[in-house]
Formats: C-alpha cells, structure tokens, sequence
C-alpha cells in the first residue's frame, strides 16, 4: 500500500476529536476542583494531618497548573490513534494528489500522489497548493479566486497552467484543482474576517496535460477537416430532417453565390435549393444504420441566389441515431455545368495532374502493395539517380516484377526498418502519417571526403506514407521533403551554444585569474619599490613580474578567443605587435614548422584593437600550422602600400589608399577553388568533426572589416597559400599627442597626489595592495566591501571624497549600480571601474549619459597610478 506523504493522524503524531478532548479536559477539572476543595477543608480542620494537606495541595497545584497549560497550548492530550480505516486506505492510493488543511491554515493529510506531482518527497518540504500554482501571476489569481470561494462555503475548480509544472521544473503542465470547504468545530463563519475562512480546505490536483493536449490536437483536427471540407474540389451540405441546411462547404456556397454567413442567418431549406420536387426526391431517400452503406445517387437542379439553376449530381445519405430516428444528412455535390462535367475534360485533368505531379516542391511516389515503385514525380527521382529506372512510370506488371525498385531499399539500413514499418500501417490503414527520418546518401564512414562536414554529401528527409485503400494494386503515396539545410542550421546552432558557454566561462576563468594575478603584480610592484634594482633579492623579483605579464598576456589570448576582450582601438605599429607576437606565434605552430618574420621597420601607423589584431593572426598562423602537417615555412611579413599600387594587386573591392600590409603566407597544402568561396561564410570548415568551429576565418573577416581594412586570400593547390591584410593607414593628431606625451612623461615620473579616494573592491588582497599602492603615492584611502558600505562612507566623507574607483561585480550591489547611487548625491564624482570583465559586460547598464574611465585587471603599479592621476586632472 502506498504510504501518505504527510499524515498529522497516525501513531507518530496522535489525533483525537475535539469532543474526547473535551470530556478529558471536563474529567481533569473535576478532579482538580475535587482536590482543591478537599485540600482547603482540610485546611480549615487545625488538628489534619500536615503530610497529607501538602500532598493534596501539591495535586491541586498540578492540576490547576495543567489545565492553564493546556488552555494556552503549551499542553495537548494524546492517545493511541485508531488503526488506518478503509477510506484512510482509499485516500492513500487515490492518483490525484490529495491534501487538506486545518481552519488555521496548517497541513494536516497529503498523499504520495500530492508529493509526486510537486516534486516534493519530504514532508518537511511539503507546500501548500496556493504556494506551488501562486509562482506565476495568472495562476496565482486563480488560486486567490478559489480560497474566495471556499471561504463562502462552497466548492471551487479551475485549470491552471504552469510554465515549468508544480515541480519547478520541465515543459508547461496543466493541473485541475479542486478547493473543497472542511467545517471543523467549535468555528463560525462569523468568528472570522474577510477572505479568512472558518473552514479546513481539501485539495485535490490532477495532471490533466496530456487530456488538454488531447483536446487542443482533436479541436485543430476537427478545424483542419473542415478547412479540407471547406475547399474540397465537391459541393458538400447537410440538412437536418425537417428539410434546414445546417452546413454548406465553401465550394458549393461560391457556385451558388451565397455567402456562408447569409445562409447561416437566413436559415436556407431544401425546397428554396433544390428546384422543382428536388427536395420531395431527397425526402424519399433511404436511412441507414451502416457507416458504408450506399448513398442515394440523384441528378438534380440547384437554384441559385440569382434564380439560375445549376445542373447537379448529388450523393445522398441518411443515417439513423440508436432510436431509430432520422439524423442530419450527408450530401456531395458534384457540379456537371459546362467545363465540370467529366466526359469533357478527363483529359485536361490528366495534363494537369501530370504539371502538379512533376512540378510539386516535394517528392512524391506511389508504390503497390509489395512496397515496389509505381510511380515517381520528377524530385524524387532526382534524389535517387542511380536506384530508380530512367522511366519513373512504370506500370503494374513492371513494378510487381523482381527487378522493380523496392522503397526500402533506397535508404540506410538504420532507417529500412522505420520505412517498412510506415508502408506497413499504411497497408492496414493504422493511424495517421507520422513522419520517418532518413538519410538518402552515404553515412559518414563511407563519405569519399573525411574533410566535410557532418552532412558531407547525405541528404537528411522526412518520409511520410498515406494509404490509398482504393482496393486496386496501388496501395500507398509516399512524400519526401529534404530536411538537409534544417539539419545543418540545427548543427549550426549547436555550435553556436557550445562557443557562447565557451565565452561565458572564459570570462569566468579570466575575471578570477585576473583578480589573482592584480593581487599578486601589486605586491610585486610594492616589493620592487623597496627593491632597487642594486638590491641582491631584485634578480628574484624581477622573473616574477615578468611571469605574472607572460600570464597577464595569456589571459588576453583566452579572451581573444572567446571575444570577451574590451575593445580598445589605439594607434599602434604593426613591426612592433609582431614582434611582440613572434614567440607566441612561434610555441603555437610547433617544432616542425619554421617561422620567418620579416619587418620593414618603418611602416606607417594604424589604428586598431590590439588584441583583435593578435587574435586574426593567430587564426591564420593556426590555420597555416594545420595546412602543414609534415612541416613547412610560415612567413609573415609588413610593408607600406602607396595609393598609386592598389591598382595593381586586382583585388576586387579594393579601394585606392594608404595602407599597412600584413602578409601571412605558408607552404601548406593550398586550398581548393570551390572551398575557396566560401572560407569566410560562418560554419563553413573543411576540418573533421569536432576539430573546427568554422568561425575561425569568419572572425578575421569580420574583425578587419570593422577595423576598416580588406583582406584577400591566395592559394595554389599543392603550393600554399597567403592571406593579405590591408590596413587603412592612420594619419591624425593622436600620433604627434601621444609621442608628446611619451616624452614628457620620460623626465616627469612624478605620479604622486594629495586627493581622497574611496577604493570599493570586495577581494580582500585586491583592495589591500590597491590600497597600498594609493597610500604610497600620497592619496588618502577610505577602503570598502561593497557598494552598500561605499555609501555609508560617502555620507560620512561625502565632502572629502574626489575619485571612487570601484570593482564592477560585488555581492549585495554592483558597481554601476553605487556609480548612479553615488552620482545622485554627488553629479560631479569621478569614477573609475576596475574589472576582470570585458567593459562591454556591464556597459549595457549604465545610462548612456553618465562618464567613467575603465581599467581592465590585471594593471601594474605604474598604469594604475597614471590612471587615477588623469581622471583626477581631468
């Protein structure tokens, strides 16, 4: 037997009623009474014995003292429960999930069902109904209306809906529950205020998804039969027996020329349709009790809305209700006005049958009993040029014979199985058409090209069979529609989540590696302040800075590659970023490859994001290494491009101007022409599965596009191949500015100041060496957790303060949440944000019109300092 879930009535939590624990508690205070009574008699007798008043006015106290126990609660009766009763029994194995509750709002009985359909297999876990359907705001009103209801004494249900179910979890699920009041003693409906109630509540939730599902699939079956009936090629109408059309389809009102909703408030009868004694005709039509009997066939004359008549062939039926009475009709209308009748026109029909056939978005064939084609319009035939006869008619005796192409055989053996099934359903007219996945083409073990990827050269379908059942040899229309590119963008969008979960936790790993790395490049920022480089324990020091930059620099990378990086366009030379990139470039490609670098050493400026600029070369430095798998050469080279020269190079799309070109070229196998058109789509990638994303080269495109550069590839198979970008040269102040300010700050070093800083970081080593690092250059700190605490400190040393620089992600509030909170008490604060996070991943929540300055972690004590040093000159 199913245990209950929560049951306030068993031998662990003992029940009584409250009639018992009245005469309980009338029976203690009678002996109580009894026993004081006799304790002051003898009280007042001088010659009782002392031991023996001590002892009744002890009783009397206990009594006294119980009864006040029990009044505030403090005390209850028990006893031994009575044993399970049959409906105690029932209750437990009833399937809807049954609970009630006490006036007072407490659980008192909850099945197991009640404990499955909420996910809950703990009784201390146990919820109330109006808890577990009041998550979501329609469902919640409907549960406030059914307390409403019981707390008027009455019964009260509704469907609710959830979107993740009663467990939290999953699809959207729908419950019907049911509120049934409890009257419980001693409570009355006046004792009570507005919507509280007097009453226990009962609640019995039932799973009813499936019966919703059931009727939503069986209402959009009976729409979609009457949209077919609507537009069938046939006059269809129905008319009850007193001679009133009930139903018209939409066919048959347009050859009349009536309008469905005239006829539905006009009520038309069969004597105003049919002409002359049409209606006596139909009248003396025979009912039936069998669903395939015989209809009545009748040539007849329609009248129609303008008085003309319409010369008709009607099928006639009248079946019978269980008492014998005569129920509504139903009649097919077949029109024989001139360019319907069937004689004239059986052969046009078969023209245009045959265009609709070949010419169908789909393919379609039909097959005989045996499962052998019989006939097959023009797509299908192309999937299967080898399989299928060069006549895709072929006839009775041609597709019966052994050499017959049998549809099975035309698929995998995975999917032969499924497919046989699908004829076989349609042969016994089982069910409706349920679509078979199958793959038409090689699987991939057998593709002649490994490179490809998943769907190499298959053709993903979904095959649907429909019985014919016209009694002849056909038996079944098979359609085929090619699901290849829904499969594709299905992969592709799986590829897709896996890179963005790949960027969220490298933004993860990298906002932690950073905080740890800041922590550890200030105190040996502060060590090498103590340390001058004469000092025996600076040469230790020093490869420690020179690691944590190295780390710093992987960092970068990681964020490069999940494009998580803040974008900082700056101007930049490109014979120093390749140099710079030159050892990485060089671990990356590995032993068997050899890099070349060849710098001209005076190429014109550009401006561009550095770490976008590493990230395209490694893409291409990657994609060279895998091109050479037995070992090559990688040179990668610089030079300036004239306007006069872009002419020359017959790039397309290349626009005359000044530009830095940066070559990567390799030795590697090259790449094919065919391949060669689609290297920068996204997706596109002729690595095997699981070894490229296909976003590699795309990324490149994309990235020197927005810098506002080209990039051509060129290939020779079996040569190489070199990838040319062409960078817009940089021509402006910003160059002039920034050496001059490179050249001042040579002499002047001086990064001291006198200001008040609120530093709000909540990693403790962090803030402690930035901290540090403030004080060490003069400035007075004021240190905090959190933004909570950054403005208890504010409305203290509000007036003091000059700068906040602040962390972007802290517990309790953010750092553009305290930037508005402080900037609406001080509109001048400057502030600066210091993060392990991409600028762009907390930018979004601030106002567009607020200002602050950025500075990604890991920084060094020199940059910091630099940094607050500007903001406070600004």
């Amino acid at each position: 037997m199913t245990e209950p879930l929560i049951d306030l009535r068993n031998a662990d939590a003992p029940r009584f009623s409250r009639s018992r624990q009245r005469r309980s508690l009338v029976v203690l205070t009678l002996i109580s009474l009894l026993a004081l009574m006799v304790f002051i008699g003898f009280s007042d007798m001088g010659s009782s014995p002392t031991v023996l008043l001590m002892v009744l006015g002890v009783f009397a106290a206990l009594g006294i003292a119980a009864l006040l126990a029990m009044v505030l609660g403090f005390l209850q009766l028990s006893g031994r429960a009575p044993a399970p009763s049959w409906a105690d029994q029932f209750m437990d194995e009833d399937a809807q999930g049954v609970l009630s509750t006490s006036a007072q709002g407490q659980i008192v009985y909850a099945n197991r069902a009640y404990g499955t359909l909420t996910g809950v297999d703990d009784p201390q876990m146990i919820r109330l109904p109006d808890r577990v359907f009041g998550t979501e705001a329609d469902a919640a009103d409907t549960m406030f209306q059914l307390l409403r209801t019981v707390a008027e004494g009455k019964v009260g249900e509704a469907d609710v809906r959830l979107a993740r179910g009663a467990t939290g979890q999953g699809a959207p699920r729908w419950y019907h529950v049911t509120a049934r009041p409890l009257p419980e003693d001693g409570v009355s409906v006046a004792s009570v205020a507005d919507f509280e109630t007097p009453y226990g509540v009962v609640w019995r939730i039932a799973d009813v998804t499936d019966e919703r599902a059931r009727q939503e699939q069986v209402f959009q079956d009976l729409q979609q039969a009457v949209d077919y009936l609507d537009h069938a090629p046939a006059g269809f109408f129905s008319s009850d027996p007193e001679g009133t059309i009930n139903y018209m389809n939409a066919t048959l009102a347009a050859w009349l020329g009536y309008d469905l909703a005239m006829i539905d408030q006009t009520g038309l009868t069969l004597d105003e349709l049919l002409a002359g004694d049409g209606a006596a005709l139909l009248a003396a039509a025979p009912t039936t009790t069998d669903f395939d009997g015989l209809a009545t066939i009748i040539d007849v004359d329609l009248v129609r809305r303008d008085g003309a008549r319409l010369p008709v062939r009607i099928h006639h039926r009248v079946p019978i209700s269980v008492d014998g009475s005569p129920r509504a009709s139903r009649t097919l209308v077949i029109n024989r006005s001139s360019g319907f009748d069937v004689d004239e026109s059986v052969r046009a029909a078969e023209v245009k049958f045959a265009r609709f056939f070949n010419n169908a978005p789909i393919a379609i064939a039909v097959v005989n009993r045996d499962g052998a084609l019989v006939q097959m319009n023009a797509p299908f035939a192309s999937l299967f040029p080898e399989q299928v006869p060069d006549d895709a008619a072929l006839s009775a005796h041609e597709a019966s014979s052994p050499s017959a192409a049998k549809l099975v055989e035309l698929f995998s053996n995975e999917a032969r199985d499924a497919v046989q099934r699908a004829l076989d359903d349609a042969a016994a007219q089982r069910g409706r058409m349920r679509p078979v996945d199958v793959v038409i083409g090689q699987s991939p073990e057998q593709s002649e090209q490994p490179g490809m990827p998943d769907l190499g050269n298959q053709i993903s379908a979904q095959l649907f069979v429909s019985a014919v059942g016209d009694g002849a040899d056909t038996e079944a229309l098979v359609f085929l529609i090619d699901t290849t590119e829904q499969k594709a963008l299905e992969q592709q969008f799986a590829q897709t989540q896996k890179m963005m979960a790949f960027g969220q936790l490298a933004g993860g790993v990298a906002h932690d590696f950073n905080n740890m790395l800041q922590a550890i490049m200030g105190n040996v920022d502060l060590l090498m302040l103590n340390h001058p480089p004469s000092d025996p324990s600076y040469r230790y020091i020093s490869p420690i800075r020179q690691n944590c930059n190295r780390a710093a620099a992987l960092v970068r990378h990681l964020l490069a590659f999940s494009r998580k990086q803040t974008l900082r366009p700056q101007v930049m030379h490109m014979d120093d970023v390749l140099s710079d990139l030159s050892m990485t470039v060089d671990r990356l490609v590995g032993e068997t490859v050899k890099l070349e670098v060849d710098i001209s050493g005076d190429v014109w400026p550009v401006m561009a994001d550095l770490t976008q600029l590493e990230n395209v070369l490694i893409n291409l430095a990657v994609n060279a290494r895998d091109a050479m798998p037995d070992g090559g050469k990688l040179t990668m080279t610089t030079r300036n491009v004239m306007r006069e020269e872009c002419a020359t190079f017959n790039f397309k799309g290349l626009e005359a101007a000044d530009y830095v070109l940066v070559s990567v070229t390799d030795t590697g196998t090259g790449i094919e022409p065919e391949v060669m058109e689609k290297i920068f789509e996204p997706f596109f990638t002729t690595k095997d599965v699981g070894k490229g994303t296909g976003l590699g080269l795309a990324t490149v495109y994309g990235t020197i596009k927005q810098t506002g550069g080209y990039v051509y590839p060129e290939s020779t198979v079996g040569e190489g191949t070199s990838f040319h970008i062409f960078l817009p040269r940089y021509v402006g102040t910003e160059v002039a500015a920034v050496q001059a300010a490179q050249s001042q700050n040579q002499p002047q070093e001086d990064l001291t100041g006198a200001a008040s800083v609120l530093l709000v970081e909540d990693d403790e080593g962090v803030r402690m060496v930035n901290a540090t690092l403030l004080r060490s250059g003069g400035y007075t700190v004021h240190e905090a957790d959190s933004g909570v605490e950054a403005l208890e400190v504010l409305e203290e040393f509000g007036d003091e303060i000059q700068l906040i620089v602040s962390d972007v992600v802290m517990p309790e509030m953010d750092g553009p949440t305290l930037l508005h909170e402080a900037r609406s008490l001080y509109p001048e604060m400057r502030f600066i944000f210091v993060s392990g996070y991409a600028e762009d991943a907390f930018a979004k929540n601030l106002p567009d019109d607020q200002e602050f300055t950025f500075l990604a972690k890991p920084f060094s004590m020199k940059d910091f300092a630099e940094t607050v040093k500007r903001v406070l000159a600004s």
